[in-house]
């Protein structure tokens, strides 16, 4: 019996240390990578994130349109913010207009709950904890007054960046199935960061800010970069500005653990990135890269990854008339007096380029105060200077009789001498489909017709072509599809083929067109559809621009630019009275477009000499009325200027 019983003993200790033994084996061949990868990251610190320099922005000349220069920050780690604090919770109760009840309940979460931390402060300041909690819900009054911040906006702040470093601490434990001190709560540690209570302190601030922190060593005074865009509102919507970075952009990104590779990745909380115009289509390239350096829980540096500085980016804009143009657009000299703000846009192109040499929108924003003034520019009443109106595609109009009468030409539907007789109407039985002269025009040729904007000569030619055919053709000229010139935002436009095509001849109907592209069509007649795709960028660039050849009959567009130079320089031409130069010959077409959400649209779109094509350009003004009464004046007015400056040699 006995050893029966030492037999089964041993035959189990035998099975169990099998067992036991397969076990670590398991947990040192099959899982060793993920033990290894564990007990490293409990000996090694997360990586530390070096700063980078952002590139500027220069015009064609070199001249700065953006660059950093130094700024001072007030600045506070982030256990210090997460004290609990009861006068916080009563103030701001008292702005939301709720209970501190509630209030507690809802911002629980963001309280630092660390006893050992609290007790170390409050040794190190030679007070109890509930005396060192006093005097951190005290602390917050003393700083508004000594510094001069409204106590309103540091609570504000305060709580944003609870709520911040909340959600990045949430996303990192989903990310990593476990909770791990990043460096944005961090405190005392080569990678902590401090978080911005006040950006941009005047030099009063920052005195007082010094003196104060004399006894609060967690309060600092930083220095960072500040973007500084020296000419305000010139090019605003070109140039761009930037911003923090949100959370929700950043995700787990800048914590330098199993996150995907992404564009953020260099971002950390607090960081600004590129949130409109160059600033952020070329977000990547003016950033640079982050430097990274990791250390060991004892401080010795494992490895360094240097920084990349972002790259400069040059414009193909001219600064000086890029200024002038937008002057002539905030004061058009004929705009109705009644029209408000004047809201609208202007595009000047060098042909023999493809460069954009201005671009302007009206109105427009300061980036320099956009924080202050945002309120102010959301008002009806600013007339959403926002809005790229150069990239906005709207109601055409006449100008679109250059694409007619090039399609007419080409497809053999109409020649010069093909006559109309326009009586006001097309046809009684359509009064919809009237002349701009309601009296009529006569008998008119082609030439006749599109210096007078017959609109009833044109429905005939619409007529003959069929949408279809008018649709290709304005495609072919660029209409409903970007340019690309790297900026986003940018309308493809829209031409319908259930349009009317007697409406679609006169530019009326389902057609939208931006101001850039409507330059660039008169880029494309100016050099006979032969020409370098327009570009905002000089450097640098993914690519060459590519070169558009429209093969067309040279002899029919060449018919066209006469057209359009007729209508500026002979007497009964649209433009003839407000366009027409004895300094520099300009061609051209005027647009009054009708609009299904207010008044005409005013367009004049052209180019410059009108023998010796240099330059080409379209303007536009939103809900304003007559293209030759209102743009016409303001074309006017910049190719005068451009020759002043040399961009045009007679």
């Amino acid at each position: 019996m006995f050893w029966s019983r030492l037999k089964v003993f041993i035959i189990i200790i035998i099975l169990a240390n099998v067992v036991l033994a397969g076990q670590l084996a398991y947990l040192q061949l099959a899982n060793n990578g993920q033990y290894r990868q564990e007990a490293e990251s409990n000996l090694i610190r997360l990586p530390i994130l070096l700063g980078t320099h952002r590139g500027s922005i220069t015009d064609r000349n070199g001249i700065e349109l953006a660059y950093d220069t130094p700024r001072f920050d007030v600045s506070m780690y982030y256990p210090f913010l997460a004290i609990e604090d009861n006068a916080l919770l009563r103030r701001q109760a008292a702005r939301e207009g709720t209970s501190a009840a509630l209030l507690h309940q809802r911002l629980a979460p963001l309280w630092l709950d660390d006893a050992a931390f609290l007790a170390r402060q409050a040794d190190a300041m030679n007070m109890s904890v509930d005396d060192f909690r006093r005097e951190m819900s005290d602390f917050w009054p003393k700083l508004s007054e000594a510094a001069g911040i409204p106590l309103e906006e540091l609570d504000e702040r305060r709580l944003e960046i609870l709520e911040r470093v909340h959600l990045i601490r949430e996303a990192v434990r989903r990310a990593q199935g476990r909770r791990m001190i990043i460096r944005e709560e961090s405190y005392g540690t080569r990678s902590s960061i401090a978080h911005i209570l006040k950006s941009d302190i005047d030099e009063r601030t920052k005195a007082a800010v010094t003196a104060f922190r004399s006894r609060y060593g967690f309060l600092l005074v930083e220095q960072h970069a500040r973007r500084s865009y020296p000419y305000g509102e010139m090019a605003c919507h070109i140039v761009g500005y930037i911003n923090e970075t949100s959370v929700e952009e950043i995700g787990t990104s800048p914590l330098g653990a199993e996150a995907e590779p992404d564009e953020l990745f260099d971002y950390r909380s607090g960081d600004d990135r590129g949130r409109s115009g160059i600033e952020a289509s070329m977000e990547a390239a003016l950033r640079g890269h982050r430097g990274k350096e990791q250390y060991d829980k004892s401080d010795r540096r494992l490895w360094r990854e240097e920084p990349q500085p972002g790259q400069d980016v040059q414009l193909t804009i001219d600064s000086t008339l890029q200024l002038e143009v937008e002057a002539f657009l905030s004061r058009p000299p004929e705009m109705p007096a009644e029209g408000g703000v004047p809201r609208g846009a202007a595009v000047v192109i060098d042909i023999a380029t493809g460069e954009i040499l201005a671009m302007a929108s009206t109105p427009r924003y300061n980036p320099n105060t956009l924080g202050s003034e945002y309120d102010q520019l959301i008002q009806p009443e600013a007339g959403n200077p926002f809005l790229h109106r150069a990239l906005s595609a709207y109601d055409l109009g006449s100008i679109f009789k250059g694409v007619t009468a090039t399609a007419a030409l080409h497809e053999g539907k109409a020649g010069l001498q093909t006559q109309h007789t326009c009586m006001g109407q097309y046809d009684p039985r359509l009064p919809r489909f009237h002349c701009n002269n309601r009296s009529g025009h006569g008998t008119l040729d082609m030439v006749e017709a599109m210096r007078y904007s017959c609109n009833v000569y044109f429905y005939h030619l619409g007529a003959g072509l069929r949408t279809p055919k008018l649709a290709e053709w304005g495609r072919r000229f660029g209409f409903a599809q970007r340019t690309g010139i790297m900026l986003r935002g940018e309308s493809a436009g829209k031409i319908d083929e259930r349009t009317d095509p007697k409406n679609l001849a006169i530019g009326q109907g389902a057609l939208l067109v931006t101001p850039l592209q409507a330059a660039r069509f008169a880029a494309m007649l100016a050099t006979g559809g032969r020409m370098t795709e327009v570009h905002l960028v000089r450097s640098p660039r993914p690519a060459a621009p590519k070169r558009i050849d429209m093969s067309l009959n040279q002899a029919y567009v060449s018919h066209v630019r006469e057209m359009w130079a007729e209508v500026v320089s002979e007497q009964g031409g649209t433009g003839h009275r407000t366009v027409y130069s004895d300094r520099v010959s300009i061609a051209g077409k005027t647009g009054s477009a009708q609009n299904p959400h207010g008044p005409t649209h005013a367009w004049f779109v052209g180019f410059a000499p009108a023998e010796n094509p240099q330059l080409a350009f379209a303007v536009f003004f939103e809900n304003a009325g007559g293209g030759g009464t209102v743009a016409g004046p303001v074309a006017k007015q910049i190719v005068e200027r451009a020759l002043d400056l040399g961009l045009i040699v007679p």
